[in-house]
């Protein structure tokens, strides 16, 4: 019976964690000055608990810009990779997926569901490089900042794993 109990006290502190976790919470980050300093920020989002999600205000940028960092587990290492959506808030429009391995250079993009590539249409990728290239270098340093917030709301051990290559803008 006293198994029992343990068990359910250890689930019910595991949920309540996730749920914690999960939850959007406002953080400082100088977006606009004096029009939007936050952007939402959910640790441990549902199938990426060693990652996190930073939502920027809709002044940023009125289509929405959602930037993931994913983190997943492989053997005794982790792989990692940064996605930026942008337009994800307007309804029945084309999403654009941004992808990154480094933070640095863009290795995947797709629009709606097409895939582009860099010679298929050189014009967009160039300015998808240059716009990712600039939100990293704007806020990419306080990343890790956000990394090491969530890992201590979580108060779990899990190591800090971001590893990002700022450069200057293209």
């Amino acid at each position: 019976m006293k198994i029992r109990i343990a068990r359910f006290l250890i689930t019910l502190s595991i949920a309540a964690a996730t749920a914690a976790c999960t939850t959007p919470r406002q953080y400082y980050l100088e977006v606009k000055p004096g029009v939007k300093d936050y952007v939402s920020i959910s640790c441990a989002p549902e199938g990426n608990p060693l990652g996190f999600s930073l939502e920027f205000p809709r002044c940023y940028c009125n289509g929405g810009i959602l930037l993931t960092y994913i983190v997943e587990p492989k053997r005794n290492e982790y792989t990692s990779r940064f996605e930026l959506k942008r337009g994800y808030l307007y309804e029945g429009r084309m999403e654009t997926v941004v992808v990154s391995l480094n933070g640095r250079t863009i290795d995947h993009i797709t629009v709606g569901v097409k895939k582009l590539t860099s010679t298929d249409s050189p014009e967009i990728w160039r300015g998808n490089q240059r716009g990712f290239t600039a939100l990293m270098n704007t806020f990419g340093a306080r990343l890790y900042e956000v990394e090491a917030m969530c890992r201590a709301e979580q108060n779990v051990d899990w190591p800090l794993t971001m590893t990002l290559e700022i450069s200057d803008p293209l």
